[in-house]
């Protein structure tokens, strides 16, 4: 039987303890926030990071932890880029996986009201600027590659030999996962469970990362085109009704 040793343990306790820790920490601070009151909230608000220090930090997070992926992988003859190889019948699940995830994205957008959609933090990151769309699109990839390294590619592996039961690995990954977004308020928590099991089946049907990769890539992408466009038409019709 294979043993873990620090480096795996390390892995474990980060993506599976560490992250959702500081994320309920970060939505705690947020929801004090949000009850404050106004003239309270706005000095808050003033001295909150801006759009591209909180993206930087992001992605230099999202970095170190592929950084330590791609590292750790080799040790176990793990091939991030390989497994089964992406035909036809890979590319058939990874289109319905990314639909999946569309229709769960439109959920959220169906339950929420206008307000919550208003407030939602990802608002707060949708690039105004080409320097933070490139910014963006940096950390896009980035997490793309490093969340299913960790999540769906070493952490199942490891997991799964602590577990002996690949569902259950990937239940208690996919809840970290979604504890790990807790700053994006609980019902986006639990859309993003139901998003991370499709990606965990994905990567069961496909044999490989490289589907789960572009199709998180993809969503992500898209996700923040299509916020931005709300953004936007909101924007134009805000300033249309005040004309009027």
């Amino acid at each position: 039987m294979a043993i873990l040793h620090l480096p795996e343990w390390f892995l474990l306790g980060y993506i599976g303890l560490f992250l959702p820790w500081a994320a309920v920490r970060s939505r705690s601070r947020l929801r004090g926030l949000e009850s404050a009151d106004v003239e309270v909230r706005h000095e808050a608000e003033a001295e909150l990071p801006s759009r591209a220090r909180i993206l930087s930090s992001t992605l230099v997070t999202l970095l170190a932890l592929a950084l330590f992926c791609w590292l750790l992988a080799p040790t176990w003859q793990y091939d991030l880029f390989g497994g089964a190889p992406v035909d036809a019948t890979a590319i058939v699940w990874g289109v319905a996986a990314l639909s999946a995830q569309v229709g769960l994205l439109a959920l959220s957008r169906a339950l929420r009201t206008p307000d919550e959609r208003r407030r939602l933090l990802v608002r707060r990151l949708v690039p105004q600027r080409p320097r933070d769309w490139a910014l963006m699109l940096v950390v896009i990839a980035a997490a793309a590659f490093a969340e299913e390294a960790a999540y769906r590619g070493l952490g199942m592996l490891f997991l799964g030999i602590l577990t002996g039961n690949a569902w259950l690995s990937a239940f208690l990954l996919a809840t970290a996962f979604a504890v790990a977004h807790a700053v994006q308020g609980r019902q986006s928590m639990v859309i993003v469970l139901a998003m991370a099991l499709v990606m965990h089946a994905l990567v069961a049907l496909t044999g490989t990362l490289v589907v789960a990769m572009a199709v998180h890539a993809a969503y992500d992408l898209g996700a923040v085109v299509v916020t931005a466009w709300a953004m936007r038409t909101e924007g134009a019709a805000a300033l249309g009704a005040t004309a009027a």
